[in-house]
């Protein structure tokens, strides 16, 4: 097909009376650097007002950070930012470095977070309301504002309760694999051997690598000195295999005692072994004649549990398993948080909801008791607890996996399609961001899309693959868009990129994501046909009679999920004690959705997993793996 190039002011005509399109030319306003700084837990932050106008690129250009370092710091930033909205932006002078205070006539700041108030404050620092009131005379009890800077005394105090792992051997970086590179020319970039890279990653055959591969680098120095952010994620690998190696080999326990927290809307609590696992089910099930949706994906959940107990019973390790319904309220979850049959458990699963942590994981933390957390996507319950374990990525990671992927192809058409300006908040950020994972940060076209007004052909390359990426999570919107591009996928090559959240929408055309060849990240894939899966079902109906159907949006099955957890972690801790976060990689062997990968991003903090696929929905009506992401 053949087009006529027209000049440019005819071009900007014809966009004002249908997209309103643009590749970066979004005017804002100059940032101004803040004065002001404070000191949270030992690093310098600046303190930024957010002014109208302002992005996320534009605040962490003018501090010469990046903006995943401010959502590190500030992760309601990932969700968009707003005028008179308070930033914690790290110093890059002394980033990383602790900066020492003195032990006496010293203290630190806090910036008020929703919800706070001066008693729970006085209680997370382990001082008292009336120590505030004298360090801040300004402060009015009953009326702290969010996001306003309070002073906490300094008091010096042991942290026996941090675990201490071992140092790791070796830090890497997630690298993706640009067209035309090599073993060879990626080596030589990050002053490091064929070999080694080919040790980090041992799935990679001969010098078989192509564009949009993710593969770990590991570090002998410094990063090179032109590389971007948008290339690289730091991880922390704690995995040393002589350690782990010794501690299967003295702390092997037969005998292991476990919490698991669900909303099961039950009446009683249930203390269950592998013999009574029927009889349990059963009881569940009367107590729930009409069970609910969320209960009855609960309920499977559980039941996949209750096999992975069956399969460790055959091993050799014998699990005692408290029940408790976290439906019952927040009150009653703090009273369980004094319970013997709670506090004397060697781990966790659960809860669900963020609102159940805030409760549970505080208390897990204090006692040393690992913590499961199988749907949060929360990053904060991470931070200072070297102990939890997030199973389900934050929104920030997911993202991030999906645009290495994408940023392999730079040499295509790139479209990210936003709702127009101020309806979308969060889609315009992310659109910020994802124009720096690209080179060439112009190439990358932002298109603003008006339902019955805009016209593809104008931004869409019949000579390329045309990537449009839709980071949005609004039903409505995301329905007409697809439905428009897809009047046109018969005249170019178009692949549609958006979140896992789409598989929820009820009111998109299936035939439309396949026709579009519809591509996302997701954490968990169920691959039907793989030998664990099989077995896993096979087994479910000789115990239940029936298959589990119920699905998450973010591709789990929940009675596999459940399974999963459930054998690799007490198996883990069987093995291993409280230091199994570092050797929860040698615990293979029974995983049915994929590998699991849990990276740490600090020696004092927990472990996220970091693992998933690129799903495909294809033009002839299958939805395909096309790629494992580690």
């Amino acid at each position: 097909m053949n087009y006529l190039k027209l000049p440019g002011w005819i071009i900007f005509f014809l966009l004002s009376f249908s997209c309103l399109y643009g590749q970066g030319q979004k005017k804002t306003i100059e940032v101004s650097r803040s004065t002001e700084r404070i000191i949270l837990n030992g690093k310098i932050f600046y303190v930024h007002v957010v002014k109208k106008g302002e992005t996320l690129f534009s605040i962490a250009k003018a501090y010469n950070v990046t903006t995943q370092d401010i959502i590190q710091y500030n992760p309601s930033a990932a969700e968009g930012i707003k005028a008179d909205q308070v930033l914690k932006i790290p110093e890059t002078g002394n980033k990383g470095n602790e900066v020492m205070l003195k032990e006496s006539g010293e203290y630190r700041y806090h910036i008020v977070e929703k919800g706070q108030t001066l008693f729970s404050i006085a209680q997370k620092y382990g001082t008292k309301v009336d120590e505030l009131i004298r360090l801040n005379p300004e402060l009015e009890v009953s009326n702290i504002q969010v996001n306003q800077v309070i002073k906490i005394p300094l008091r010096k105090e042991a942290v026996d309760s941090i675990l201490v792992l071992p140092a790791p051997e070796l830090q890497s970086v997630s690298y993706v694999v640009k067209e035309g590179e090599t073993l060879f020319s990626i080596s030589r970039k990050y002053n490091t051997s064929v070999e080694a890279i080919r040790k980090a990653n041992p799935s990679i055959e001969q010098d078989n690598i192509k564009a949009g591969m993710v593969i770990q680098i590991p570090l002998t120095g410094k990063l090179p000195v032109n590389d971007s952010t948008r290339q690289i994620t730091p991880g922390l690998s704690c995995y040393v295999k002589s350690f782990c190696d010794s501690l299967a080999g003295s702390t092997r326990r037969s005998q292991v005692k476990a919490a698991l927290l669900l909303p099961f809307y039950s009446t009683t609590e249930a203390e269950d072994s592998v013999e009574g696992m029927e009889q349990n089910v059963a009881r569940l099930d009367e107590q729930n004649t009409e069970i609910s949706p969320v209960s009855a994906c609960f309920t499977e959940f559980y039941e996949g549990v209750l096999l992975a107990l069956k399969a460790l019973k055959e091993e050799g390790i014998s699990v005692t398993l408290h029940t408790f319904d976290t439906e019952k309220g927040l009150p009653y979850l703090l009273a369980l948080t004094l319970k013997p049959e709670f506090l004397q458990s060697d781990l966790v699963i659960g809860p669900v909801l963020a609102k159940e942590l805030n409760v549970i994981q505080p208390v897990c933390k204090e006692k040393a008791i690992p913590l499961i957390s199988p749907i949060s996507q929360n990053p904060e319950f991470i931070k200072d607890n070297p102990l939890f374990f997030q199973v389900n990525p934050s929104n920030n990671k997911c993202f991030d996996m999906m645009m290495n992927y994408i940023a392999g192809f730079e040499k295509e058409n790139i479209i990210v399609m936003l709702q127009p300006a101020g309806n979308d908040a969060q889609s315009a950020l992310q659109a910020d961001i994802i124009r720096h994972y690209f080179a060439d940060t112009s190439a990358v076209k932002i298109v603003y899309f008006v339902k019955d007004s805009c016209d593809p052909s104008l931004f869409l390359d019949a000579s390329r693959r045309n990537l449009i990426i839709i980071p949005s999570k609004d039903e409505t919107f995301v329905t007409s868009a697809i439905a428009m591009i897809n009047t046109y996928f018969n005249q170019y090559n178009i692949e549609v990129f958006g979140p896992s959240a789409w598989l929820s929408f009820t009111s998109i055309d299936i035939e439309f994501l396949h026709n579009l060849q519809f591509t996302y990240f997701t954490p968990f894939f169920v691959d039907y046909s793989s030998p664990a899966v099989k077995s896993f079902l096979a087994e479910f109906r000789k115990v239940y009679g029936f298959e589990p159907g119920r699905m998450s949006s973010h591709g789990f099955n929940y009675a596999m999920l459940g399974y999963d957890i459930a054998y690799r972690f007490i198996k883990a801790y069987a093995i291993y004690g409280k230091a199994m976060g570092c050797c929860l990689q040698d615990i293979k062997e029974k995983s049915i959705l994929g590998d699991y990968n849990f990276v740490r991003t600090s020696i004092i903090n927990g472990f996220q997993n970091e693992s998933g696929a690129i799903v495909k929905f294809t033009r002839n009506f299958e939805v395909k793996k096309i790629m494992d992401v580690h």
